[in-house]
């Protein structure tokens, strides 16, 4: 017996339109800020993708994860494995541009 409720179709839209716009934002800005900023923005575009899919991957069977299409169970280890590269790549990047690395 499934006693999970599933979020709302309204509920579902506004939360995917929202993690859209929160996704598109630093893209954005990465093509059109001053190009001293450019890269930042990308590299937060990257690692919020990668925080997204984690915490989806994580909470897969939670109204977070069904509000932003999360619901398989069987690509739960996919979410969490993509996210992490995502989160690596990220902060590689950062760290070599800052020449820590």
């Amino acid at each position: 017996m499934d006693s999970h409720k599933r979020s709302s179709r309204r509920t579902r839209t506004i939360t995917q339109t929202i993690i859209l716009v929160i996704i598109a934002v630093p893209f954005v800005f990465s093509f059109s800020a001053p190009q001293a900023y450019q890269f930042w923005f990308l590299n937060a575009g990257i690692f919020i993708i990668g925080v997204l899919l984690v915490s989806g991957g994580v909470f897969f069977e939670t109204p977070f994860a069904d509000a932003i299409g999360i619901q398989t169970r069987r690509s739960r280890r996919f979410y969490i494995i993509t996210g992490i590269i995502f989160i690596i790549v990220a902060v590689i990047d950062v760290l070599i541009n800052l020449k820590v690395l």
